[in-house]
């Protein structure tokens, strides 16, 4: 049986309201019958519940894009992973590049959301990649190191819910992503890493996917030729359509 692809739409800070939010959601639902693969949404979080309760069928799962590495306290303005599960999310994205640049978050603090949220019953989305690529390769280290701070707190068993998504930074924002054979590249050195961290039925098991300037102009090579296990997709998740037809196309179909 042909294995199907995971497809993570980021909505990040978008739409700027709940009513667009529901508009575009039930643009992707009415052209999500179709659809083979899963598909998963991470909307802004005070829209999640809602878009959660508007949806009764299997087709689409829900994501948060952040959480807190504790449940409950003293922590204005934070959410906790438990929140998360209870308002419907099934996965949870962290170390986002955005959440390293903007809120300065290092390996340690994404190590311990990890743990929390795997501890919460969410299938947690680990991004890592660099910033730049030198002549070097220096990268390559600096990723080996990353994935080994991040995943610290995580043993075997729990690696059954962690999924690696590689996303180059200088990729982010932009419409031209990274070749498709330098991401099956990359996706193989990652297994190595993670076969050196944990063994080779780990590596072999752990889904990876690759972000960075997704869109439905290259997702057709992307696939093709990146031997990934599925994409996280920025900007072109919010347009229904066109999320559609990246899941349809990473699929086969």
């Amino acid at each position: 049986m042909k294995k199907k692809r995971i497809v993570i739409g980021n909505w990040k800070m978008n739409p700027s309201n709940l009513a667009d939010a529901k508009k575009i959601f039930s643009r992707i639902k009415q052209l999500s019958s179709d659809v083979t693969g899963q598909l998963v949404i991470c909307p802004p979080a005070p829209y999640l519940y809602a878009l959660v309760s508007s949806y009764k069928g299997k087709k689409i799962a829900f994501g948060a894009q952040d959480a807190y590495w504790q449940n409950s306290g003293s922590l204005t303005g934070y959410l906790s992973p438990t929140m998360m599960e209870s308002s419907g999310a099934k996965y949870l994205i962290v170390g986002h590049s955005e959440r390293r640049e903007i809120a300065g978050e290092a390996p340690d603090v994404i190590a311990k959301k990890v743990l929390a949220g795997v501890e919460a019953g969410l299938t947690i989305v680990l991004c890592t990649g660099e910033k730049v690529r030198d002549r070097n390769a220096d990268y390559l280290i600096s990723i080996k190191e990353d994935l080994r701070e991040c995943l610290k707190k995580i043993d075997k068993r729990m690696m059954a819910h962690v999924m690696i998504a590689y996303e180059p930074v200088w990729t982010i924002g932009g419409r031209e992503a990274m070749s498709p054979q330098d991401i099956h590249g990359m996706t193989i050195y990652i297994r190595k890493v993670l076969t050196e961290i944990y063994d080779k039925q780990i590596s072999d098991a752990t889904q990876i996917l690759y972000g960075g300037a997704v869109n439905v102009e290259n997702v057709t090579d992307i696939v093709k030729d990146g031997e990934i296990d599925g994409l996280l997709v920025g900007r072109d998740s919010l347009v229904p359509e066109n999320i559609i037809q990246i899941v349809t196309v990473a699929n086969g179909k």
